[in-house]
């Protein structure tokens, strides 16, 4: 048999990997060697050096080789962040280990049905993936072998999959907390087809920061207490601490597991000796109302973002019919009772919430056809096989469908030959066809809620039958799919024309792509160069830096990817002002594409120069945080005791990711998450504040902003300092003048990071340029004492020495060449508003 439709369905999760396989219209979990239905999403090298994936890397992941083995690698996808395997003498990305283990699943489909059509798939992802992270999990599934892979929004995976069997008018709420990310759908089912009302998530929530929790709260303290143990922390790159840490996550794990059946549990705790050579052992009596307790602020954290998301798609909670579980952290029995108590709503429970993404990834699968090239390959031709070309909908609510057919090289034949469909069940049999010039059509009927395979039969007119390739299709009946919407807004990085005026060049996010827009999308918006282009300037590129999110501050926003438009490509110099058009383009997998035409040098581009997002700074992020602490109590009297406390809660949490960062990659991506969700936090309830309290703010904020120009600006730069200044000045007035509050609040905003960078004596803009040159990549003329300047600036941030700090940056900058000189020094967006 030769199917042309895709067979595989694969659920890629943080802690767990499932795969599905659609055999003749039959759906099913394929287990693996030893027999589970489930392959933890675990990777590592033995002793032999050889590979290992799945329960065996697991059981090993906790034990004396735990340094050989990586788990929970989804949380770094699309990440330049490696993990070094010294029995491989090798570093590996995170698509390289996802690879690893989609391999060993598409091993366990053709051990098991050695004719199943591997070249495609289709994998899922959080719906609150970033762009990056989506595109890695395709790169994955390519080095995995897979020649197509398809990407499918987890929650709408699991409504299929629910849906499939229960195709009612109704609307569900699909909350899948999984070992890693958390999402949450509102899904509307009408007639057959699928929408997506709104979503929401955070891809740094799930049931690892449940053992973590339990780890740093219950275990950590009483080992401390009891033994001598310096430096035991989660942040200490010690092999030996990191190995016990291995251990204890692992009991906190099955803690976890045996709290959602029982009362209570028993923590054993034995791994290792102290720093006094001393048995550590100990047991501790764990309470699931203990447990609840720790977990509370998570579940809080997803019903708030349920809320939010029943709220932002304007729909009643009573409209409302179920709440479908997905993922293994929901059987816990607390979140269960938290949401039936939070929104008041039926949970359905009738999917098995460790499989039902991959089967629904399946049953989506079964409606996308593998491309036609990868047909070719595959196909095995007999002498006298003739080649057909189908045309129908692989996948319907309605139950007729039609299909027509072409057969090569019967062109000529005037008539006589025939074909006649037949499907798998018996449902259905056609009558004979007639084939007219190689054409023909016919209407199937389809059996509800399943997919039909139908077999295709080619007759000469003297009824001896003809082999065609491809001999079946299927066509699945059933739920569809509307779109996949865009979890994020996508847009780039433009300059503030007005503070371009003031010689304090700042940033601004351009929209292109809002969230929630259905893929496909595509989008053209024209610009200008913001500076001059030198023809042959191979230094001073003008960037174009693409970006999602929901902030107005870029800072606050996800890398996407970046163009640089070069001076060797003109043919003449680019003027400042010159018009230029970006067009940005996201496909159903969420794959991202750039690019830009200047139509007065007749050039174009569209070479991305990253696929990876940026590196992260822990230093840089614990200064940022410093200076919200300091935001937040200038602006204490706006923000509500309850919004307040929120703040405060999330500034203690990102304080404890960027402990524990120094030993843990994922922490360092958690925290840089954390600290950009929490500028875009305080942005908002800022903004929200009724006006006359933003025109108060304003005008403490210009006031105070004045007297830091006029008691802490250096001389050259007061004057400019003081222009921008009125600019803000009068932009402010303006928002006042038109009762505009999303103006005003921007302006206060600047009005803020104005004084702020006066105050540290344009700390910021130093920092930057410190950690442009402080990174490895920039080549000193002489090293030794570029070495001495970094480790004094360093020093300077610490204590807060904006002096010192220019100090060291302008020896350090004595030290580049003046190409390199120049590329730090305009490293600013390249475009502006026309």
């Amino acid at each position: 048999m030769t199917t042309q439709n895709i067979q595989i369905g694969i659920d890629l999760g943080t802690t767990n990997s499932e795969i599905a396989f659609n055999r003749n219209g039959s759906v099913e979990i394929v287990k693996n060697v030893l027999g589970d239905e489930y392959t933890p999403s675990v990777f590592g090298v033995n002793k032999a050096k050889n590979i290992e994936v799945g329960k065996p890397a697991y059981q090993k992941l906790y034990g004396e080789e735990s340094q050989h083995y990586k788990a929970e690698v989804k949380r770094l996808m699309g990440t330049a962040d490696t993990v070094h395997f010294s029995r491989l003498d090798k570093d590996m990305t995170a698509e390289e280990i996802s690879a690893e283990i989609l391999k060993s699943l598409k091993s366990d489909v053709l051990r098991k049905y050695p004719e199943a059509n591997a070249s495609a798939a289709v994998i899922t992802v959080p719906a609150y993936f970033s762009t990056l992270q989506a595109e890695a999990t395709k790169r994955a599934g390519e080095l995995a072998g897979f020649k197509h892979v398809v990407l499918l929004q987890e929650p709408i995976a699991a409504a299929m999959a629910y849906g499939f069997n229960n195709a009612k008018n109704e609307t569900w709420l699909i909350y899948d907390l999984g070992g890693g990310t958390f999402d949450i759908a509102l899904i509307s089912s009408q007639d057959g087809m699928l929408s997506v009302l709104g979503h929401n998530g955070d891809n740094f929530l799930g049931g690892k920061n449940f053992d973590w929790v339990i780890v740093d709260k219950i275990i950590v303290p009483k080992l401390l207490e009891q033994f001598a143990l310096k430096d035991f922390s989660r942040a200490n790159k010690d092999a030996a601490v990191q190995s016990m840490f291995a251990k204890l996550k692992r009991i906190a794990e099955t803690a976890k597991i045996m709290l959602s059946q029982e009362a209570k549990t028993t923590l054993e705790i034995d791994i290792g000796k102290d720093d006094e050579q001393k048995d550590i052992y100990l047991t501790i009596d764990f309470s699931r109302k203990e447990f609840e307790k720790l977990i509370e602020p998570f579940i809080t954290q997803t019903i708030d973002l349920t809320l939010d998301t029943i709220k932002e798609a304007g729909v009643k909670k009573t409209a409302v019919s179920k709440i479908i579980l997905v993922g293994g952290p929901t059987q816990i029995p607390y979140v269960r009772e938290r949401l039936e108590g939070a929104l008041n709503i039926p949970i359905d429970s009738s999917v098995d919430p460790l499989t039902v993404v991959a089967r629904g990834a399946c049953i989506f699968a079964s409606g996308q056809r593998v491309p036609q090239d990868l047909m070719e390959e595959k196909k095995e031709r007999s002498n006298g096989t003739k080649e057909i070309v189908l045309h129908y909908e692989p996948m319907t609510a309605e139950t007729e469908s039609l299909v027509t057919g072409i057969i090569k090289d019967l062109e000529e034949d005037i008539d006589g030959y025939y074909v006649q469909i037949q499907s798998e069940s018996g449902y259905y049999n056609s009558s004979k066809v007639k084939v007219k010039n190689g054409k023909f059509f016919d209407t199937l009927s389809l059996e509800q809620n399943k997919t039909n395979l139908f077999w295709i039969y080619l007759f000469d007119k003297k009824g001896n039958s003809i082999p065609l390739y491809p001999d079946s299709f299927s066509i699945t009946h059933g739920l569809t799919i509307a779109g996949a919407p865009i979890p994020h807004t996508v847009g780039v990085s433009i300059l503030d024309k007005g503070s371009l005026l003031s010689g304090v060049p700042v940033e601004k996010f351009d929209s292109f792509i809002e969230k929630g827009s259905i893929l496909p999308a595509k989008k053209t918006k024209t610009y200008q160069t913001a500076r001059k282009l030198v023809k042959n300037d191979t230094v001073n590129k003008l960037l174009i830096k693409v970006l999602e999110g929901d902030s107005e501050d870029p800072n606050n926003n996800d890398y996407v990817c970046e163009l640089g438009i070069k001076g060797a490509d003109l043919p003449h110099d680019l003027p400042e002002g010159t018009d230029i058009d970006v067009t940005i383009s996201i496909n159903e997998s969420r794959e991202l594409s750039v690019e830009y035409y200047i139509s007065s040098v007749d050039i174009s581009g569209n070479a991305r120069a990253t696929i990876r997002d940026e590196v992260i700074d822990t230093e840089r992020i614990g200064r940022e945080l410093n200076l919200q602490k300091v935001r937040l109590e200038k602006n204490k009297a706006v923000y509500s005791d309850e919004d307040k406390k929120k703040i405060e809660e999330e500034i203690s949490t990102l304080e404890t990711s960027l402990k524990n960062s120094g030993a843990d990659e994922d922490e360092k991506r958690k925290a840089n998450k954390q600290l950009k969700t929490l500028k875009t936090k305080m942005e908002k309830l800022e903004k929200g504040k009724e006006m006359p309290q933003l025109i108060s703010d304003f005008n403490d904020k210009y006031q105070d902003t004045l007297s830091m120009v006029d008691n802490f600006s250096e001389i050259k730069s007061r004057e400019k300092n003081l222009e921008h200044l009125e600019v803000l000045k009068k932009e402010g007035d303006k928002a006042i003048t038109n009762n505009d509050k999303v103006l005003l609040a921007r302006v206060n905003a600047q009005l803020f990071e104005l004084g702020a960078r006066i105050v540290l004596n344009t700390q910021q803009t130093l920092a930057y340029m410190f950690d442009k040159m402080s990174n490895g990549e920039e080549k000193f003329s002489n090293q030794q004492e570029a070495e001495y300047f970094i480790d004094k600036g360093r020093q300077a941030i610490k204590d807060n020495d904006p002096d010192e700090l220019k100090r060291c940056v302008q020896n350090l900058m004595s030290l580049l060449s003046a190409d390199s000189q120049r590329k730090i020094s305009s490293n600013l967006a390249g475009i502006t508003t026309k």
